[in-house]
């Protein structure tokens, strides 16, 4: 028996997967994964899905470098810059569910926390995705999902110029 068969398959046509729009929304912490990066350094993936709203089920992925690795020119430790922004936003992430020391990454997981996602500043495959920008404890999403008031009011007829 073959391991898949494509007989009488008809082809769709490739769907578009659009990313989750920029805004909050309510996650829980589904997976943790170290991974090891060219540079032999290493990075967090953390698997979040989306809890309420139209894009409950959804899939959003936060990557966390943890160390810079070396630079394969010289052989010299790569700048830490980047492991500083990552260690701030996780320690966000701990504050935000109230999770103030851990041992290992898997202490993340199940927990769950308000998102902040934003258009990444950098293309990726021909488009700008959207990345975690920041983390909230839950207590603050209908804060931070309500509407917004206009900060622009309607004019008096006495302050229009023409």
């Amino acid at each position: 028996m073959p391991l898949l068969d494509a007989t009488g398959y008809e082809p769709k046509e490739p769907s578009k997967f659009e990313p989750i729009p920029p805004g909050h929304y309510p996650v829980v912490v589904t997976g943790v994964e170290e991974k090891p990066t060219k540079d032999k350094g290493s990075r967090v993936v953390l698997t979040l899905e989306v809890l309420d709203g139209d894009h409950k089920g959804r899939k959003q992925w936060a990557s966390y470098m943890r160390d810079a690795g070396v630079d394969p020119g010289t052989g010299q430790p790569k700048d830490t810059q980047c492991v500083d922004i990552a260690t701030d936003s996780l320690k966000n992430l701990m504050q935000a569910i109230d999770l103030l020391k851990i041992l290992t990454y898997d202490e993340f997981l199940n927990h769950t926390a308000v998102v902040e996602l934003a258009t990444a500043k950098k293309m990726f495959n021909g488009e700008y995705p959207t990345e975690v920008r920041g983390y909230f404890p839950m207590s603050k999403l209908d804060e931070l999902t309500k509407p917004k008031p206009l900060n622009n009011p309607i004019p008096k007829d006495s302050e229009i110029p023409f």
